[in-house]
């Protein structure tokens, strides 16, 4: 199926369509409009392939011809080209003529007779790709040394009654505790 890329009295489609033809003798290419209800075929017209398979392409201008009535529409021109490895049709729409002005929503389907539907199998995707980063290790750092620089013996003094005894340690802070013995004063440091 394909839609008009320039309508008009001689619409042109512009557009290539390609079957596989392994065992067809003819092209059947069919002209519609979607707009038209009751039936939206305006003419059918009929190709033969065997210029095609003989020569590798053909150029020519076919007739087409209402179904119901079997009377000629107008005519359509067609480029085939036959590439035989393949058995493969190319066709390109060019420009039908028709004696009347068709509707502007013309479009044109080719069917060959007999013809497979041709499968297009998609390769495979590639592999994901994964990459793979190197953890850092990190190591754990050494305790903290506690390096004791001076150690002063307890001193009394007395003052009102009060006992106080100092410990220093260097790097390390510890809580003043307050013990209450009969007026003395126990404080560490």
């Amino acid at each position: 199926m394909s839609m008009l890329s320039y309508g008009g009295r001689d619409p042109v489609w512009n557009e290539t369509f390609s079957f596989d033809v392994h065992h067809a003798s003819q092209l059947e290419v069919t002209i519609k409009d979607d707009k038209l209800l009751h039936d939206p075929t305006l003419g059918v017209a009929c190709v033969s392939l065997s210029r095609a398979r003989e020569h590798g392409g053909d150029r020519l201008t076919a007739e087409v011809i209402c179904p119901h009535h079997h009377c000629q529409h107008g005519t359509i021109s067609l480029v085939l080209a036959f590439k035989p490895h393949a058995q493969q049709l190319l066709v390109a729409a060019v420009a039908p003529a028709y004696p009347s002005p068709p509707p502007p929503s013309a479009a044109v389907q080719g069917v060959p007779v007999p013809v497979p539907v041709p499968v297009h199998v998609l390769p495979p995707p590639p592999p994901p790709v994964t990459v793979v980063m190197p953890v850092p290790v990190y190591h754990a750092p050494p305790p903290p040394r506690v390096v004791v620089v001076d150690v002063c013996e307890p001193h009394h003094h007395h003052h009102h009654g009060l006992f106080h005894h100092h410990h220093h340690h260097h790097g390390h802070h510890h809580h003043h505790h307050h013990h209450h013995h009969h007026g003395d004063h126990h404080h560490w440091c």
